[in-house]
């Protein structure tokens, strides 16, 4: 950066052209390499594949084992927790409820209208029905008895 500041002054009384050059060299090739790190670190950390893939190389596996077994049995206590208090607030909740108060405000708030037609009239002779034709049936025989020998 210093070089660079002081050929824009036009100060001319710079370093060696020729040392500008491996610094200039260095410093594109630290520029390109800490690109490559700032992208690869980027696309690690931004899929869970990369954060698994980091996270083991850099822990060792028998801690990762015991880490992963304390978070289970953490998550199964908070889980069972968790049933209990909610069990716990709802059984409260409905001990309090009155099933028949409240059907009682739900209905007090609504006003029926029944409506009953009832009518009366006298019968009227059937009329005779034609016979239904019979088909045909076929008779099946008797079962035979056995003979006890």
């Amino acid at each position: 950066m210093q070089d660079s500041f002081d050929d824009r002054n036009g100060d001319g009384n710079g370093s060696d052209p020729a040392q500008e050059r491996p610094k200039g060299a260095e410093g594109v090739i630290f520029d390109i390499a800490r690109k490559a790190v700032a992208g690869s670190v980027r696309s690690l950390l931004s899929s869970e594949e990369g954060l698994r893939a980091l996270i083991g190389a850099l822990v060792p596996k028998e801690i990762g084992q015991t880490v992963a077994r304390e978070l289970a049995t953490q998550l199964a206590t908070l889980r069972a927790e968790t049933v209990k208090a909610v069990v716990a607030e709802l059984s409260r909740y409905l001990d309090r409820l009155d099933p028949a108060a409240e059907v009682q405000k739900i209905l007090s708030g609504l006003d029926f209208d029944v409506h009953i037609k009832v009518g009366v009239s006298p019968k009227q002779a059937a009329a005779p029905r034609a016979p239904a034709k019979k088909t045909p049936t076929k008779k099946k025989a008797p079962p035979r008895k056995k003979k006890k020998a």
